[in-house]
């Protein structure tokens, strides 16, 4: 379960949604000398939504003046989030003395695009931008574009 959640909703098609999460995991064992585990987690999310339908009628034969629905539908999603493991290394007056094992920091920040132009036929893309900080493993960056088109194909 979330920390706190807000959900955001406006009359002309946006949406939003903030989320924080954190915990505390700790893990002790029975055997002599191997101390106690400590894991704390993290994390934040942003995510907001623009939608429209409308339509218009083609013209032209051979259409007949038919009709096509269509829609967009924007999205915005940012994430971090933090995950520290600490490992105990004695106790001074009854206290653990946790020391920092490995650190993991993530962000990701990603825009959505999809449009309809009817029923049968969708098409979108998408961009997303993060990068990860890991103790052990170092930087890593992400950076993904990409495109898909859908088309639904019926028969009788």
């Amino acid at each position: 379960r979330p920390l706190g959640k807000l959900d955001l909703d406006f009359k002309n098609g946006f949406t939003g949604s903030i989320q924080m999460n954190r915990s505390t995991t700790l893990n002790r064992s029975l055997a002599v000398g191997s101390g106690a585990r400590r894991t704390n987690r993290s994390d934040v999310s942003v995510t907001t939504n623009f939608s429209k339908r409308s339509g218009f009628r083609l013209p032209i034969w051979p259409f007949n003046k038919k009709e096509l629905k269509n829609s967009i539908n924007f999205t915005f999603s940012f994430t971090a989030s933090s995950v520290v493991t600490e490992q105990s290394r004695g106790q001074v007056d009854g206290e653990d003395q946790f020391e920092e094992q490995d650190r993991t920091d993530r962000w990701s920040f990603s825009p959505k695009l999809t449009y309809s132009f009817s029923n049968q036929v969708r098409g979108g893309a998408f961009v997303e931008v993060g990068r990860t900080n890991s103790k052990r493993s170092g930087k890593t960056s992400i950076q993904e574009f990409g495109i898909d088109i859908n088309i639904a194909i019926a028969g009788n």
